[in-house]
């Protein structure tokens, strides 16, 4: 199953820019890290646009039971686009 039909919402569209970002338009972004804040299926994602200036959003999961499954994909891809991150094959 691809991570974009796993996660209905995807890819995030609630970002928050960070202080050094030019303007509100985030662009085409890049994922740049993942963290966990300890709540099962929810992740911190941060992303840098074309002008290296950094985003931040939430991503939550419907089940939690594909948290690691996720995780470990989405770590797998830093560096990657959001677009082809949703193309990317979970083992649902």
């Amino acid at each position: 199953m691809k991570l974009k039909d796993l996660i209905a919402d995807w890819p995030p569209a609630d970002w928050t820019r960070g202080s050094l970002s030019w303007d509100e338009d985030p662009g085409m972004l890049k994922l740049a890290a993942v963290s966990e804040p300890g709540a099962a299926g929810t992740f911190e994602l941060t992303a840098g646009d074309a002008q290296l200036c950094r985003w931040s959003s939430t991503l939550v999961i419907d089940d939690p039971a594909r948290s690691a499954a996720v995780s470990a994909a989405l770590t797998e891809t830093i560096g990657k686009s959001l677009a082809e991150i949703g193309e990317l094959e979970i083992e649902a």
